[in-house]
């Protein structure tokens, strides 16, 4: 949408657009760039030298971003980048070139090296032969002095001595140095680069001399296109030897141009803006301006509608009409419990949203909670909350008029809380917890279900080869009444009568075995184990796979025990494991280790 007078804010672009001058006065509106898009097909220009086409300007461009393009890409086309450039190098070392850049202006410095010319252009004096001056002719000619009487030349070279016969006195001699010009070596100078010319020119600045003038072609940048601008910056010559130009665009007749040419074609031919439904280009020729004109009339009507949902209706017609349906009934009659009201006028219409089921009464909740549970929220107004009966629990529901209820039954009728003992008190960790009765010396419980549920204690008593009398309690004890006598006799057939507590104890029917034998008294019988044991012996050291024999034991026998004690290093530790021992005889071991080299203790056992 465009303004339609000028500094009017809300052009139709987000934000806020004002024309801070004055508007035109051919102008009857003023549109923002960022709200003109250009819908023509893609702008391209094509690079004759690489092949290359680029896009400048984008279908769907806006104005601003358009113009923008444009610019940036002349701007990227004439620059100094693609602008040919003139370098000056010296092939000759008597020929020094010196750059001075300024700016995007470079000037190249042309001079003569006298160190670098050919050395027969040069004058050194020899032995008691002094030479002053750098050779220059007019400003600084060689002097030759000798510091001699002899002045004399090297065979060969352009020099030549002639003393003067006239010379005053008997110690003045008068020499005529001359040089011999055709002996000298020709000097020449020459480039490699095509825009430097030299020119020889013989006997200048005296006879003999040879003075060469270099030039540089001069370059001459000229604008054909009226967008373009050339200017002189440098005429060149000596002694920069640059001639520079100033290569601009021309605003104006850019302008011109890209509004002409690119922004509106006349006729709507080639690439710009054209004409959409509803749009009227108005082209000024003299003020290369372009008149957008809106000729479209939109009826006043709605566009789209759309709920929270994204569910979306679009009219078909110029004469649709949007309803807003209600039905004021309350919930609990079927109704919705909202009511639209339309009121106004054709200009400002407006509907009226009214709850009529504000539920003021209902004094519902909006959750229900149990601590440590889960909250219960419910998805609709209509969802049923359900009461589950768990174990032992009964729900009872009253569903009467004005009375409504539910009653929670505890279905456990008789428990107890805890159970005592003769000692200690145990209660129920929770309700499925177990009471366990469980028997003692001589005790047996069963338990047996049905009903009711029991519990049955027996005493299991006593069995023994005695009688018991009494009844238990503190005032008739139970008393052990012997029935049978104990008897134990030894092998030789001696009695034993204990301490007289008991019955008459006798070692008859023992019989000590190997190694076994009783030693009695008038109370104890003493059992004894009849074996031999000797540790006396140390043997050592070892030396690992080589047995030391006939190795005594000192039990007289052949066949016994024997464990072997370190007594070098750790000291008591059993390393019979790291040992074959053999019984070769009565008293005579053999022992032999790969491993252990120290002494060891004999423990024999037989």
């Amino acid at each position: 949408m465009a303004c339609s007078n000028c500094n009017t804010q809300n052009c139709g672009c987000s934000g806020t657009y004002t024309v801070s001058q004055t508007c035109p006065p051919a102008c009857s509106e003023v549109f923002n760039t960022a709200c003109i898009v250009y819908t023509g097909v893609d702008i391209t220009c094509p690079d004759n030298t690489t092949g290359i086409t680029s896009t400048v300007v984008s279908r769907n461009d806006y104005l601003d971003t358009a113009l923008t393009k444009i610019i940036n890409y002349f701007c990227g086309r004439f620059n100094s980048l693609v602008i040919p450039t003139t370098v000056v190098q010296s092939d000759d070392p008597g020929i020094v070139v010196v750059e001075q850049i300024l700016g995007s202006v470079t000037t190249y410095l042309l001079s003569l090296d006298p160190a670098e010319l050919p050395s027969a252009s040069q004058v050194t004096g020899g032995v008691n032969v002094t030479v002053t001056g750098d050779g220059t002719p007019t400003t600084d000619p060689y002097v030759v002095n000798a510091q001699g009487s002899i002045v004399a030349v090297a065979p060969g070279t352009a020099l030549s001595v002639i003393a003067d016969a006239d010379t005053p006195g008997p110690f003045d001699t008068t020499y005529t140095i001359d040089i011999d010009y055709d002996l000298l070596p020709d000097v020449s100078l020459i480039t490699s680069e095509g825009y430097i010319s030299i020119t020889e020119q013989p006997g200048v600045p005296n006879a003999g001399d040879t003075q060469y003038t270099l030039d540089v072609d001069q370059v001459t940048v000229t604008a054909a296109d009226v967008r373009l601008t050339s200017t002189e910056t440098a005429a060149g010559g000596a002694p920069n030897f640059l001639r520079t130009f100033d290569v601009a665009i021309d605003e104006t007749e850019m302008t011109h141009w890209i509004m002409e040419s690119v922004i509106y074609a006349p006729g709507n031919v080639g690439p710009g803006l054209i004409e959409g439904p509803g749009i009227s280009l108005n082209w000024n020729s003299l003020t290369y301006q372009l008149e957008i004109e809106n000729l479209f009339s939109d009826p006043n009507r709605w566009f789209t509608l759309a709920d929270f949902l994204g569910t979306t209706v679009i009219p078909t017609a110029d004469n649709a009409i949007l309803s807003i349906l209600a039905d004021p009934a309350t919930v609990a009659l079927g109704g919705s419990g909202i009511d639209a009201v339309l009121s106004g006028t054709g200009t400002a219409a407006q509907y009226d949203l009214l709850n009529t089921d504000p539920g003021t009464a209902q004094l519902i909740f909006g959750s229900v909670e149990v601590l440590g549970q889960p909250t219960i929220v419910p998805d609709s107004n209509t969802e049923v909350l359900t009461f589950i009966e768990g174990a032992n629990i009964g729900l009872v529901t009253n569903n009467g008029v004005g009375a409504k209820s539910i009653t929670i039954i505890n279905e456990i009728d008789f428990v107890f809380s805890s159970v005592a003992g003769d000692t200690g008190v145990v209660s129920a960790l929770n309700t499925v917890d177990q009471v366990q009765f469980v028997g003692g010396e001589s005790i047996t419980t069963t338990a047996a279900g049905g009903g009711p549920a029991t519990v049955t204690i027996d005493w299991d008593g006593v069995v023994t080869d005695a009688t018991l009398t009494g009844d238990g309690t503190a005032a008739s004890p139970l008393t052990v009444v012997p029935a049978l006598a104990v008897s134990l006799a030894s092998a030789g057939g001696t009695s034993l009568v204990s301490n007289g507590v008991g019955p008459s104890l006798e070692i008859l029917g023992l019989t000590a075995g190997t190694g076994i034998g009783f030693t009695v008294s008038a109370s104890d019988v003493t059992i004894n184990a009849e074996v031999q044991r000797e540790s006396s012996t140390v043997i050592g050291p070892f030396t690992p796979g080589t047995a030391i024999t006939n190795v005594p034991h000192g039990l007289g026998e052949k066949f016994v025990s024997i464990r072997l004690f370190d007594e070098t290093t750790n000291l008591g530790e059993d390393v019979t494991d790291k040992f074959t021992i053999t019984c070769a005889a009565v008293n005579d071991l053999s022992l032999e280790s790969i491993s252990f080299t120290g002494s060891v203790r004999i423990l024999a056992i037989g």
